[in-house]
C-alpha cells in the first residue's frame, strides 16, 4: 500500500477511451507528397497571478 497504489493500473492505458498500442507496432507514418517529416508547433497560453488575494 502506497502512493503508486492504483486499481486501474495495468499494460497501456488506465482507461478504456480509445485502445492502447505499443509505438513499435505500429505501421509508419507516411505525409502527404512523400514528405519525411511534419513540424507541429504548440504554444500553450497561461496565467500565473504574481499576488493572488484569497
Amino acid at each position: 500500500s502506497g502512493p503508486l497504489d492504483y486499481p486501474n493500473r495495468r499494460y497501456g492505458n488506465d482507461h478504456d477511451r480509445y485502445e492502447w498500442s505499443m509505438l513499435t507496432d505500429r505501421a509508419p507514418v507516411s505525409w502527404p507528397h512523400g514528405k519525411t517529416l511534419a513540424v507541429f508547433v504548440v504554444v500553450p497560453l497561461q496565467f500565473f497571478p504574481l499576488n493572488p488575494k484569497g
